[in-house]
């Protein structure tokens, strides 16, 4: 007889090959059809809710990896909570407006066209990637709303957004003003913090004098062009200067310089001739070094002794501390620059130059009038702009601002923040200083591609109207169309019938040309997008820069609007970077892009990246990670695959008690129980590379390594209905059916994939399961866990010896072994019938003096390795005594010939 075909092989169409690239995008298109969302949401629509506000990425260009890591990561949140049975509509978002897609607009059809038609081409350009985009974002197999999208440039969503400004207007906030703000002299526009970057750049420095009644002032700056629009000197109250005498020329400069200044200027052997605190030098009068006109010496907190002199020249057209301090002083602002970052004429000697130009210029004049002490290049920390990379300047400009200060709302949101629960912990720190830090919000942009600031302007008097109905007005008439109205309409059809100026009573007006600043149509999306009831969002999932933008700006408009943060959460991920802890940048070449891996590897393993990762932190990615990842995929699948081949046949109505289990089937689903226990806690708390661990270890340690592999036995040659072999599909069938759920918001192709291919009454998607929760083992268990860990001790224990047998050609296969093994008698004798199986040999014997040629003495017995004795088994090629017992099957051993006689097993 042919044994072979009485063997319970496994049985399965679930293939070893992933082949993902060709498979995922069969099981999307299954989605699709089955409106696997919709159904999701559906079904748990009176729960609980759980919300997740996706911040808008930009509609300009594909998809990158920063992008992908974002949208996977927050993929797995809805899913796991959807799982636990919450409601969690998910609607994505785009941010449309802006100057990137304005200057690729511009680029094609010139920046003198007429403003509607760069509108127009703007609104094509972003939706043509918005649906570009989705389809990248559901390649990877994100669940969303994706039919119902929020697109900043929707007219609804506009006409909302003035509403809310409107509101926001009618609370005081926002105020029009003359004051420096960072400028773009490419991208012509003012720019708030959000959109500035830091690089470490040359820069001139220079070390010029002021002249004074009794002594000359030392400045430091690393900006000489700022000192045409010089109007003050500024020192610290609190530090104590010093007037220094060389060659018969006196100089101020700060005490705690006195030996760097020596140093750097050539200074030696000067001599200190008075002495000064800071606060006393207030009201002297110093010459401006090239212009006709007066400095007076103010004082100033913020002026220090860590690099230059301990005296800063001020000019409040072009600085932030310089404006502030010269509010307090009533000093005249200057700002002779014009946007493309070139003097005007208010400064007829340098007009027409640039600001570097200028630098040049000023540092000839200081030299020839004997005012220059020192000029040298130096590398220092300057400011650009986040599109175009151009060095910013600052430039005093009427702008619309939002004061963070009003109402207490920087006080109120410092507050809230420490409310909010912020992932990492420590990241709390760069918000809290963001916020504590900011200056008055920017909100005007002076460009064309956005939502206009709806002021009007009096002809006559000049008069600005920003008033709450005014705003409302043209909020409504968005609705018909779009923003473009702005542009497209004359002003009296954006204003009410009969609108005046209240000052002058005129009845002509001009519309404001500037637009909102796009970090304002971002930051308002949650109260425009979420219902009432699902605000705030339980979670804002992005990148390290939103710190200073979205978080920042979405914190500052709830605290007006709603008076508390939009978030109960805040996730931040990390930066990534190539293999090599570098930046990817097409100019290393290392720039890896979604599309790429999933072309080459499959969505999968692009998922499995972002969610093994600790994200939190700056990220690498590469191929060599890669392939250790299809490495790992390839252990989950083929662990998947062995426990649906070989619960085939399993019937789910089959129920065994947990007493009745063999121990060894007992003790790995009770480990289960602990996986699902810790699993779901780490889901919860979004540390999703401890989850994909956790799993990843109980695959290859707890089942591959040790389980699965002593069961081979019992599932393939033991009877088909017996007990033993029903307890280890029982137990196969409870992991595999639980397995699969928790493993979905990761592996959501293969998990569906698998599912489709489980036997019995199942869901229509692994999706609508319901995530299993682990269960606290009781004290019984746990000291079952213990008692069988002890076994398990022996067991890696008796590998020595065996080892050795093998390696001498003693044994061959495992089962060519007898154990004889002298340890816990009492634990031995308990578990006596299972040894066999668990060690995977042909026998186990406990005896005080274990003989055999291959002894080891270990921590929890003492062993000896000896052949087996009888013969080996055709069928199940275990050793023993009872092989020839049956003369009808005289190579067959008494179990093997039990299941022939009683023809129970899987025929052909």
């Amino acid at each position: 007889m042919n044994y072979k075909n009485t063997i319970n092989l496994p049985k399965t169409e679930f293939q070893m090959k992933a082949d993902l690239i060709r498979k995922e995008p069969l099981i999307l298109k299954k989605w699709e059809e089955m409106k696997i969302y919709e159904k999701m949401v559906s079904k748990r629509k009176k729960n609980k809710k759980f919300v997740l506000h996706d911040g808008p990425p930009y509609s300009n260009g594909n998809i990158h990896l920063g992008q992908a890591l974002n949208k996977i990561l927050k993929d797995a949140i809805n899913k796991f909570y959807s799982l636990k049975g919450y409601y969690t509509p998910f609607v994505p978002g785009w941010d449309n407006h802006g100057m990137p897609i304005e200057r690729k607009v511009v680029e094609e059809v010139g920046k003198d066209k007429d403003p509607i038609l760069i509108r127009k081409k703007c609104r094509e350009f972003a939706s043509k990637w918005v649906k570009i985009q989705m389809e990248e974002f559901k390649r990877l197999g994100v669940f969303a709303d994706w039919d119902n999208p929020y697109l900043t440039m929707n007219p609804s969503y506009e006409s909302k957004e003035l509403e809310l400004f409107a509101d926001i207007v009618k609370k005081g906030f926002v105020y029009r003003g003359f004051m420096p703000v960072h400028w773009c002299p490419v991208c012509e526009t003012a720019l708030a913090l959000s959109e500035i970057e830091y690089k470490i750049l040359p820069s001139p420095s220079i070390y010029f004098t002021m002249e004074g009644k009794d002594f000359d002032a030392l400045v430091w700056t690393t900006t000489p062009w700022t000192i045409i629009s010089n109007v003050a000197l500024a020192v610290n109250p609190h530090i104590n200067y010093v007037v220094g005498e060389k060659n018969g020329r006196k100089y101020l400069f700060a005490e705690a310089l006195f030996d760097t200044i020596v140093q750097k200027i050539n200074f030696e052997g000067i001599k200190v001739v008075k002495k000064f605190r800071g606060s006393e030098l207030e009201g002297m009068i110093f010459k401006h070094p090239f212009i006709d006109r007066n400095s007076p010496m103010i004082l100033g907190d913020f002026v220090s002794t860590d690099e230059g002199t301990g005296i800063v020249h001020i000019a409040p057209g072009h600085g932030r501390e310089d404006y502030e301090v010269g509010k307090n002083y009533n000093l005249q602002v200057l700002s002779p620059v014009d946007e493309k970052g070139r003097f005007t004429d208010e400064a007829p000697d340098f007009k027409g130059l640039s600001t570097d130009e200028a630098s040049i210029k000023v540092t000839e004049i200081l030299k020839n009038n004997g005012r220059l002490l020192l000029s040298e290049t130096i590398e220092h920390s300057y400011p650009r702009c986040w599109r175009c990379k151009t060095p910013l300047i600052f430039r005093a400009t009427d702008q619309w601002f939002l004061s963070v200060d009003h109402n207490n709302l920087r006080e109120k949101a410092l507050k809230e923040i420490e409310k909010v629960r912020w992932h990492p912990e420590e990241s709390i720190n760069r918000i809290y200083a963001s916020v504590k830090e900011r200056p008055d919000w920017c909100l005007s942009r002076q460009r064309i591609w956005g939502v206009n600031i709806p002021a009007f302007y009096c002809e006559n008097c000049g008069e600005v109207l920003l008033e709450p109905d005014l705003i409302k007005f043209v909020a409504e008439r968005f609705k018909e169309k779009n923003s473009d109205i702005w542009f497209e309409e004359p002003v009296e059809r954006l204003l009410p019938e009969g609108t005046k100026c209240p000052k002058c009573g005129s009845d002509k007006f001009r519309k404001e040309t500037d637009i909102l600043d796009v970090w304002f149509d971002s930051g308002i999306s949650s109260i425009v997008v979420l219902d009432e009831n699902e605000w705030p969002s339980e979670v804002y999932l992005e990148g390290p820069d939103q710190h200073r933008g979205w978080f920042n700006s979405s914190l500052m408009v709830s605290m007006i609007l709603k008076d508390k943060p939009p978030y109960k959460n805040v996730i931040t991920h990390g930066w990534v970077l190539d293999e090599e802890y570098r930046t990817m940048h097409k100019s290393l070449g290392n720039v890896i892009s979604p599309d790429e891996i999933v072309k080459k590897y499959g969505a999968e393993i692009l998922r499995l990246w972002a969610l093994s990762i600790e994200y939190t932190q700056d990220v690498r990615l590469g191929d060599e990670i890669l392939q250790r990842l299809v490495d790992s995929y390839r252990k989950i699948r083929n662990t998947i695959r062995f426990m649906l081949g070989n619960t085939d046949d399993f019937d789910e109505n089959i129920k065994i008690n947990e007493e009745d289990l063999f121990p060894q089937d007992r003790f790995i689903l009770l480990k289960f129980e602990m996986l699902l226990k810790e699993v779901e806690k780490d889901y919860g708390e979004f540390l999703f590379y401890k989850v994909y661990r956790n799993i990843l270890n109980f695959i290859t340690d707890e089942l591959s390594s040790f389980y699965l592999d002593i069961l081979k036995d019992r599932l393939y040659t033991w009877g088909k209905n017996s007990k033993g072999r029903r307890s280890a599909q029982f137990v196969l069938y409870s992991i595999l059916r639980r397995i699969l759920v928790i493993l979905s918001p990761m592996l959501s192709f293969t998990a569906e994939e698998a599912y489709g291919f489980i036997k019995g009454k199942k869901e229509e998607s692994v999706f609508l399961e319901d995530f299993p929760s682990g269960r606290e083992l009781n004290e019984d268990e746990k000291e079952f866990i213990q008692e069988f860990g002890r076994i398990l001790k022996i067991r890696e224990e008796i590998q020595k010896p065996m080892e050795s047998a093998r390696r001498d050609g003693f044994i061959g296969n495992s089962l060519e072994a007898k154990i004889i093994i002298n340890g816990d008698k009492d634990l031995l004798n308990k578990y006596i019938s299972y040894l066999p199986e668990i060690f995977i040999v042909s026998k186990v014997e406990i005896m005080e003096n274990p003989e055999g040629k291959y002894k080891f003495k270990g921590e929890y017995g003492e062993y000896a390795v000896d052949r087996a004795e009888g013969k080996k088994c055709e069928r199940c090629w275990v050793y023993s005594e009872s092989v020839g017992n049956d003369a009808e099957h005289p190579t067959l051993c008494s179990k093997c010939s039990d299941v022939i006689r009683r023809k129970d097993y899987e025929s052909e």
